[in-house]
């Protein structure tokens, strides 16, 4: 199979799993205002938290494909990234295994309480482990052909990077539903008052994201009328690269409030979302200009493309 396929797969793939993470995430991000949540048992409030963490975390590893793509590798299929995208992918599954394990034994503690919670948990802890994990390595294929560097055409170019506004865009979209519906539950009337004007911010920030990721579509019909150009290409990579920086604003500032709801504390609050924010941006931006950066010494060195973390 060809590269440029093989990363069109990827892609598609990724998208599959963003999207159930960020429709999982905004469930964890609403929950907090729902009328159950007052009910709930201090451990189960601290595993809310844990879970949180856990679909936060698989979102930075899910959407840092899209970022390297398109920041050190300009939009070119390179066997690195193809080999970068399987990695963060298998490494994602770790954390999402996790949080569905937490949210089953949330339904079984509230129907019959800690015994059920257990079982719920463990019972689908261990089939997602067991079925992203364990069944594809004892089916894994040993002997695989080394994947060429190969000229990226336009046409590829655009594919992949509408494919990837794809990937962030249906999660984003769903995260918005779920933060609309928010402010119309029992909770929402009960935050302070800077709560819910950095859910607003939120709410801001998340609808900007949106509208990054739906430029490329409006501009093709309109500006372009359906060519596939490489101006199109710039275009949606620089509003795919805003779309990410938008959101993890929002994420950012739903985190605080959430937070600051469990746990009663500003400053814990503050710091937990201050963290997702710097590890999100530093994994999709500082990373990724970094290896930029270094790919770019090394061509003028003339050393090649290695760019860390890669195969070898």
């Amino acid at each position: 199979m060809k590269l440029n396929d093989k990363l069109q797969l990827a892609l598609d793939e990724s998208r599959m799993l963003v999207l159930g993470v960020q429709v999982f995430l905004g469930f964890d991000l609403q929950a907090f205002v729902m009328a159950g949540w007052e009910s709930l048992a201090p451990s189960v409030r601290a595993m809310r938290l844990v879970n949180l963490g856990l679909l936060l975390a698989a979102t930075v590893l899910l959407l840092a494909p899209v970022a390297r793509h398109r920041i050190v590798d300009e939009g070119r299929d390179t066997p690195n990234l193809h080999a970068f995208t399987r990695r963060v992918t298998t490494f994602a599954l770790l954390p999402l295994a996790g949080a569905l394990a937490l949210d089953s034994y949330m339904v079984g503690w509230r129907v019959s309480g800690t015994k059920l919670g257990i079982g719920l948990a463990a019972g689908i802890g261990a089939a997602a482990m067991g079925a992203w994990y364990l069944v594809p390595i004892l089916m894994r294929r040993h002997a695989r052909s080394e994947d060429e560097m190969e000229e990226t055409k336009v046409d590829d170019k655009v594919r992949h990077v509408l494919t990837e506004a794809r990937v962030v865009l249906p999660g984003t979209q769903a995260l918005l539903g779920f933060q609309f519906a928010a402010v119309l539950q029992q909770g929402f009337d009960r935050l302070p008052a800077s709560s819910k004007l950095i859910h607003v911010a939120a709410l801001v920030f998340l609808g900007a994201s949106v509208v990054f990721l739906m430029l490329p579509a409006a501009y093709h019909r309109i500006a372009e009328d359906g060519e596939v150009t490489e101006r199109l290409h710039r275009l949606s990579s620089v509003s795919i690269l805003l779309a990410m920086f938008t959101l993890a604003i929002a994420v950012a500032a739903d985190t605080f409030i959430v937070v600051r709801k469990a746990t009663d504390s500003v400053s814990t609050a503050a710091g937990i979302g201050a963290a997702w924010l710097a590890i999100a941006l530093a994994t999709w931006f500082g990373l990724m200009f970094f290896l930029r950066f270094r790919r770019e010494r090394s061509a003028a060195a003339g050393l090649g493309g290695g760019l860390g973390f890669e195969r070898g």
